[in-house]
This record gives C-alpha cells, structure tokens and sequence, in this order.
C-alpha cells in the first residue's frame, strides 16, 4: 500500500477490509476504530469545554491519537516485511538459513509493532478514564461508547501479538512478549472498568 488509509475514503477502507486482500488486516483495522473510539471521548472533553476553560486533557488526548493513528499505516508495513520475507529465495542451503534468519527477524518487528499499538491504546483507556470524570453527563454516553470501542480495539490488535508469539523460535523472548500480551490486556481492561464505572455513578 503506497498511500495512507487516513486518505481513503470510509467506503474504499470498508471495500478493502471486506475483500481478499490481506491488508488492511486486524492491526490496522484495530488502529483506525481505536482512533475513532477516542475521537468520541476527545468529543466529550471538547462539547465539555466549550464556553468554559479548556481542560489540558484535550491536548493530551489529540497527541495520543496522532500516535494511535499511526499504527494504522505502521501495521500494513511491518505485514508487507513478513510477506518479503517469506517470499526470499531458497534454491539452495545458504538462501534457506538466511530466508529463515529473515522470516524470524521480520516476525519480532510484527510482534513489538502490534505491542506498542496495544499499549497506546491502553493509554487511551486510561485516559478516557479521567475523562469520565470530567466529562459533562450529557454526553458521558459518547464517552462510554468510546470505551467499549477502545476496548474491543485493543483485544483485536492484541491478536496479531498472539499469532506472531506462537511462530517465534526464540521462546524466551515469545515468552517476555506474551507477558507483556497479557499485561497490557488486563491494565486495559482494567481501565475501561474504572471509566464505566465512573459514568455509572456520574
């Protein structure tokens, strides 16, 4: 993909994710609906704010969306890397050991890239849980329905993690990213608790 999902048309994304095409796969996709969902609870802190004082963390929302949108675009590179490197040459015993050096070395990158998209999204979370508690209530729901959108977001990009742990022959470092899966996974979860429980109670 030579140019940005953010410059497709919503018709030409939905198309392409709807088709056989590998790309944009759950990462990406994942990225874009996590950005979404944070655009809803960036929209209660702005509705907030509006004739009143500009709360700090609207700014520090919009620089954490910046970053998540850029996973979005970092996903459908680091699969196109994978894909070069399955597709090496290996006629002979040399072109098999440095293919299989490629494919493996390609898989850590699909893994880390994945884990740092997880983990701006979990920062999203947290962050839409101080909103909530700042949030006017009319529109506490746009921000509890950013939530459940960040939420599901991060589970679908914690996937690609999952996929890419289990064909890493490096099983130490497998089993450092897996801790970091599930840490990540359960902070997120545990954030999105906190903030429904704030809208809950508001």
């Amino acid at each position: 993909m030579s140019d940005s999902i953010w410059e497709w048309s919503l018709s030409r994304l939905l198309a392409a994710t709807a088709s056989a095409d590998p790309t944009p796969g759950g990462g990406s996709v994942g990225a874009v609906t996590a950005s979404l969902g944070l655009g809803l609870v960036l929209m209660g802190l702005e509705i907030t704010a509006k004739g009143g004082t500009r709360s700090p963390l609207i700014e520090e929302g919009r620089a954490l969306l910046e970053r998540i949108r850029a996973h979005a675009d970092r996903d459908v590179a680091v699969f196109g890397e994978v894909m070069g490197a399955y597709g090496l040459p290996r006629a002979t015993d040399e072109e098999k050991s440095a293919r299989k050096d490629s494919i493996q070395r390609a898989l850590i990158v699909a893994t880390l890239a994945p884990l740092a998209s997880a983990r701006d999204v979990a920062a999203a979370l947290a962050f839409a849980e101080q909103a909530a508690s700042v949030t006017k209530k009319q529109v506490l729901s746009d921000t509890a329905a950013g939530v459940e959108i960040l939420l599901g977001s991060l589970g679908a990009i914690l996937q690609n993690v999952d996929i890419n742990l289990a064909a890493l022959n490096d099983r130490d470092a497998a089993q450092a990213y897996a801790r970091q899966r599930e840490e990540l996974a359960s902070r997120g979860a545990e954030h999105a608790r906190n903030a429904m429980q704030l809208v809950r109670e508001r």
